[in-house]
């Protein structure tokens, strides 16, 4: 039997689905843009950086994009490269890419034995779109293959009430086996706490245990209470964006090497230890399951979490999940242990920025995402964690919700365009990127109205797009502390700030590429 060496979860950086899920934050905070996106790195290269010989033996991956991941074929490419280097492969996928999956008849036995797939059954969406029959005709043809498999369903409020329709069809479609729920949690919360609007928990367990889920219980479990002890995340376990290349110890902590340098060479690993900064292990269902904390003592194997009634497993795949990683892999001495917390600690220290610089590169980062609450916000929320004690004052602002809608009430502003711009200008455009107003982030086209143009949430001029004003109005809500935010480089010009009764000319030219310019109304 193949001996379990490590897990590790591959992000592929897909974010475009064709589903449109409502509990979904991906969905809601991505840009859909339905372009095909192709990986910069061959399936031979990730072969070759996740090459068993470079990770000491055989893993289990976790094959994940932020979209669907099967929505190309060549994501087949990289999975199938990764079983011939010998390794046991995880895809999640919703079961919708019916071409796509077919493409397994191009696999060896060996291959489909090694590969499992999780089918992330959204009922709401497959019902809407009559796609019920193609998910589970696409369950079966897996299951034909030889391939392992498990059917789990969010466990969204909306599907409380659908309880009996859904558990008929699965019995229906499953040879009598009811498929798994796995909790969601509230990405944009900063604990990440349960997606519902039960606010009684016990009641929420109650609602959803006609389901028997094992699945459901060792998540809400590790949902109420936070599994102390050394924890192997990042040596046993690591995550891996494979477009960048980030070796990260866990989803939340910190980038350890990257995948794509020094490829030759062992991946610099290093454990969390007792540096875990989540409110609570996200992906317990693996990582705990597994076996990665071996003092929280979890009996449960990740096999039983996956399995009903021995049916959606073959034997090989349920014999090597079964296993625990403490198991084999070698424990730390207590000398060992200090080490690693004492470098975890050293690192999370040279990880610092001054409360201003960080903030001001969140704000870069979301002007050129086109939603709210957006990933560089949520990133921000647990990188804090690693950098700061306490929330410094500058910062408070990431943990507030954002607004979504038009401001109505404040004070009236006037952004004037002067179409003119300093001698060392390449331009003469003005952008307003948003405001802070205390403690909270408003995007500019909350604030002003629509005759500038807009594009990711900003509000801008030029002098070559016809019947353009130079004037922009809005409404700054009323505050102690007010602080405008403009972009500030090379193609930028001068501007009037017109504020209860206050004129102020502003030059937003910068020779640096991509910066911010702050302007202070209140303080």
């Amino acid at each position: 039997m193949d001996k379990l060496h490590k897990f590790i979860d591959l992000y592929y950086p897909i974010e475009t689905c064709n589903l449109s899920c409502e509990y979904c934050y991906i969905h809601e905070h991505r840009d859909n843009i339905k372009r095909k996106y192709i990986c910069s790195h061959s399936s031979a290269e990730i072969r070759r950086a996740l090459s068993v010989e470079r990770l000491g033996g055989i893993c289990l991956l976790n094959f994940c994009a932020g979209g669907e991941t099967l929505l190309y074929p060549e994501t087949f490419d990289i999975i199938e490269q990764l079983l011939l280097e010998g390794h046991y492969v995880n895809v999640v996928t919703n079961g919708t890419m019916t071409e796509n999956i077919h493409l397994l008849e191009r696999f060896d036995e060996t291959c489909r034995k090694h590969l499992f797939f999780k089918f992330s059954f959204h009922y709401g969406e497959l019902k809407k779109r009559n796609l019920l029959d193609v998910f589970f005709s696409n369950v079966q043809y897996v299951k034909e293959k030889g391939c392992s498999f498990t059917v789990e369903l969010p466990a969204w409020d909306g599907f409380l009430d659908l309880s009996e329709e859904i558990i008929g069809l699965c019995q229906e479609k499953l040879e009598h086996q009811i498929c798994h729920v796995a909790p969601l949690r509230d990405e944009t919360k900063n604990d990440f706490s349960l997606l519902s609007k039960l606010d009684d928990l016990k009641e929420y367990k109650e609602k959803w245990k006609v389901y028997h889920s094992e699945l459901f219980d060792v998540r809400i479990d590790v949902m109420e209470k936070k599994y102390k002890g050394f924890c192997y995340a990042g040596d046993w376990t690591f995550t891996v964006n494979l477009e960048n290349g980030e070796v990260k110890q866990c989803f939340y902590e910190r980038v350890l090497d990257n995948l794509y340098q020094n490829i030759e060479q062992k991946i610099k690993l290093c454990a969390v230890g007792n540096h875990c900064h989540s409110s609570y292990c996200y992906a317990c269902h693996a990582f705990l399951c597994l076996g990665v904390m071996p003092d929280a003592n979890v009996k449960i194997c990740y096999d039983e979490v996956r399995d009903r009634e021995g049916k959606w497993l073959s034997y090989g795949m349920k014999h090597f999940l079964h296993q625990k990683l403490c198991k084999n892999n070698s424990a730390y001495t207590i000398i060992e242990k200090e080490n690693v917390n004492e470098q975890n600690a050293k690192a999370e220290r040279s990880l610092y920025q001054s409360p201003f610089e960080y903030s001001n590169q969140i704000i870069i980062e979301m002007k050129d995402l086109p939603k709210v609450n957006n990933y560089a916000v949520v990133r921000a929320r647990h990188e804090t964690r690693l950098m700061y004690s306490q929330v410094p004052r500058e910062l408070k602002w990431i943990y507030n919700e954002i607004p979504e809608d038009k401001c109505l009430n404040g004070d009236r502003i006037i952004i004037r365009a002067m179409n003119t711009a300093n001698e060392m200008a390449d331009g003469n455009e003005i952008w307003i990127v948003g405001a802070l107003i205390d403690n909270v982030w408003y995007a500019a086209e909350c604030l002003f109205d629509s005759t500038w143009l807009c594009k990711m949430r900003m509000i801008g001029w030029n002098s070559y797009t016809e019947n353009l004003p130079d004037n922009v109005w809005g409404i700054i809500p009323k505050g102690e502390h007010i602080t405008l935010v403009f972009e500030k480089n090379r193609w930028r010009g001068k501007l009037e700030v017109e504020y209860k009764n206050q004129i102020k000319e502003i030059d937003t030219f910068s020779p640096c590429d991509n910066d911010l310019m702050y302007y202070v109304l209140e303080e």
